[in-house]
Parts: structure tokens; C-alpha cells; sequence
């Protein structure tokens, strides 16, 4: 073809199943209105880094803090389907405990147990939550705690128990709706 073409493609994911993976592309973006979407996206992220005010400095300094914020929240991720379901480390279809929103993954233990998880939970408590439910959920599923998550599967990249400290600190700086029994 010649000249320049816009594509707009949309893209369903899950790791339960192609119905799962069609059921989320309608439940979270039932248009085809990128401007719309790019515009929710865009208020989501500025509700959560709006949650931090910062005073002085000059605008790319402002910026430069604000872009960091931006990358420490990147993840963990959501890994549950619109419907909670999520394939858990025990491989089998589980759904998001009661009271909470998601099932996060794809965290490395010993990379935020020092800053990030605290920063996340004073930030974002709710989410923060919903990853302490999950790590915990992952020991009662594989009898552990995870260490360097990637998905449903541990990594085993890193020793230790980083996800003792990551808990403790959840609790202790603001996130609290989760539960260890």
C-alpha cells in the first residue's frame, strides 16, 4: 500500500482462557475510541501520582520525580481476568479472594522490599492489599512465599524471604485489608 495508514488494534489477554481473553477485551474496552481510552488511562495514572504532591524545584525536576513515581508503581501487575478468575502457582483456575479487586504478580522480592513496597502501600494501600493477598495466596497454593514472581511461577532468582519484610511493611505503612490465615 502507499501513504500512511492508521491501525487500531485491539487486544484481549488472559492466562485462563481465549473466553476469559474475549470476556476482558469487552469488559475493559468495549470501544473502539483510542482518544477515550487514552484518556482514561491518562486520569488513572494522575489520580495515583496525584496522590503525592511535591513543591519546589524546577518543572523537569518536577517532572523527573514524577516520571520516577510513574516507573516504582509499574508493578507489581494485575494478573486476574476481569471476572477474578487467575491461574495460580498450583496451575489451577482460582478467583480473587473477597474483598479484593485483583490478583497481582511479577515482583522481585528483593528489589522492593526495602523502598518500593512501602512507597506502594502509602500510595496506592488498596493495591498494596490486594499484593499482600496475593503473596499469601501464593503460599497457600504452592507452599510458599514468592520470592521473584514472574507470572504464576517463581523465578528462584533471588535466596532469602523477601516477602516476609514486604508483608510486614504493607501492614505497618498503611495497607492492612488483607489476611495471612
Amino acid at each position: 500500500t502507499t501513504g500512511n495508514q492508521t491501525v487500531l488494534a485491539k487486544v484481549g489477554v488472559s492466562y485462563v482462557s481465549a473466553a476469559s481473553a474475549k470476556a476482558n477485551l469487552t469488559a475493559e474496552n468495549s470501544g473502539w475510541n483510542f482518544a477515550a481510552t487514552q484518556t482514561a488511562a491518562h486520569a488513572a495514572w494522575n489520580a495515583v501520582l496525584g496522590k503525592v504532591g511535591i513543591a519546589g524545584g524546577t518543572a523537569a525536576q518536577q517532572q523527573t520525580f514524577y516520571t520516577a513515581l510513574y516507573h516504582s508503581l509499574l508493578h507489581p501487575n494485575v494478573f486476574s481476568d476481569a471476572n477474578g478468575q487467575y491461574v495460580g502457582v498450583d496451575g489451577k483456575a482460582h478467583t480473587v479472594d473477597s474483598g479484593h479487586s485483583a490478583f497481582y504478580t511479577n515482583f522481585s522480592g528483593w528489589d522492593i522490599y526495602r523502598t518500593q513496597a512501602q512507597l506502594e502501600a502509602l500510595v496506592d494501600p488498596a493495591v498494596a492489599s490486594d499484593t499482600a493477598q496475593s503473596m499469601v495466596d501464593d503460599y497457600a497454593q504452592g507452599g510458599m512465599l514468592p520470592k521473584w514472581m514472574e507470572d504464576n511461577g517463581e523465578s528462584y532468582v533471588m535466596v532469602g524471604d523477601p516477602a516476609d519484610s514486604i508483608i510486614a511493611d504493607y501492614y505497618a505503612f498503611g495497607a492492612t485489608n488483607f489476611s495471612t490465615s
